[in-house]
């Protein structure tokens, strides 16, 4: 009845986890964040800045709690998307990276990852050789991942 593939077990277990990569990388495009305040309210959206959250439907709130990453989704992205551009400056301290984009516009957005040194370094040679990158902004003033464009 069946005829035995060489191979064919190999072929299907990398086929099954390409498939799984793609799955993970569509679904996780941009991250929410959740915000706890002290009141005990809870909202869905992202963080836009070490004390400033914006909701999915863009309402910007004092973060007086705790933010922490979110199982779910809002329903859609009120934000830009995809911006390309250079980076103009890196601060570690607010987390934000400026971006200049080819429309002569200037972005700044917080970018939690600056909290790691291997991050905020790579950024800083990406601004220091005026190399164009792509960030995914999943909301105004947040930035979700900067890579080389």
């Amino acid at each position: 009845m069946f005829t035995y593939i060489p191979y064919s077990r190999s072929l299907f277990a990398a086929l099954l986890l390409s498939s799984a990569v793609l799955l993970i990388a569509t679904t996780s495009a941009y991250s929410e964040d959740l915000l706890k305040q002290k009141t005990g309210q809870k909202y869905l959206g992202w963080q836009t800045a070490k004390s400033k959250f914006t909701t999915c439907d863009k309402t910007v709130l004092d973060i007086n709690g705790t933010v922490e990453k979110a199982n779910n989704k809002c329903e859609k992205t009120p934000g830009p998307g995809p911006l390309t551009g250079l980076i103009k400056n890196v601060n570690p301290e607010t987390y934000t990276v400026d971006l200049g984009t080819p429309d002569g516009k200037s972005l700044s957005l917080f970018y939690p990852d600056l909290s790691q040194p291997k991050e905020r370094d790579r950024l800083k040679s990406l601004m220091e050789t005026h190399n164009r990158v792509k960030v995914i902004s999943p909301v105004d003033g947040r930035a979700d991942s900067i890579t080389l464009q």
